[in-house]
């Protein structure tokens, strides 16, 4: 997963320019509040309604914070904003005297280890999703004679959308999948505090 979506945030302007460099050269997507350059206020949304990263789509938020600073600075409050969105949140940095560290959901001291975390804690965010498909669907499988516990569900981002992948242990039937992807689909509406794009859902028997 290097198609991301990243919403790069720096505590100071400039430090964040060769992680983003190398997001790019993932193949991420880099989304910011400020441009390099510009001063820490008015952020983008107030320039350009619309042009706000998590009006449209951010898989994760990055915030590079290279040295020890116990207070926010005035271009990180796009932290602020993806922690209220529910955007998961890393930071590459150290973790002293961190004031963002109760709400992040991982953190990298390296460079190169930014992507690494980006991608793990996309798969962390939705980690409460695949629990509630499971869950969602249980009794179905119970029904067909399939051990929930033998069921893998895995998410996939394709660019604003999420495709949800079903692996089962046996062969189900056509009206066994359409009801599945019924119940996927109703989790992906109750457990999303962000909005997805489309939304695919596969079902993989033997």
């Amino acid at each position: 997963m290097t198609n991301l979506d990243v919403m790069l945030i720096e505590s100071r302007p400039g430090v964040a320019g060769r992680t983003a460099q190398a997001l790019e050269e993932a193949g991420c997507r880099v989304h910011r509040c400020h441009e390099p350059g510009e001063p820490s206020f008015p952020c983008a949304a107030l320039v350009d309604p619309g042009s706000c990263p998590i009006d449209g789509h951010v898989d994760v938020a990055l915030l590079v914070r290279p040295r020890i600073a116990p207070r926010p600075s005035a271009i990180e409050d796009g932290a602020i904003c993806a922690i209220r969105a529910g955007i998961p949140v890393v930071e590459q940095g150290t973790d002293v005297l961190d004031p963002f560290a109760p709400w992040l959901t991982l953190r990298t001291h390296r460079d190169g280890d930014a992507l690494a975390a980006c991608v793990k804690a996309v798969e962390f965010a939705d980690a409460p999703l695949r629990r509630e498909i499971l869950q969602r669907t249980a009794r179905l499988f119970e029904a067909a004679g399939i051990s929930p516990v033998d069921v893998t569900v895995r998410t996939v981002r394709v660019g604003t959308g999420l495709e949800i992948h079903l692996d089962l242990p046996a062969p189900a039937t056509r009206g066994l999948q359409h009801a599945l992807a019924v119940r996927a689909l109703d989790a992906v509406r109750a457990m999303r505090d962000r909005t997805v794009g489309r939304t695919d859902v596969h079902v993989h028997d033997p």
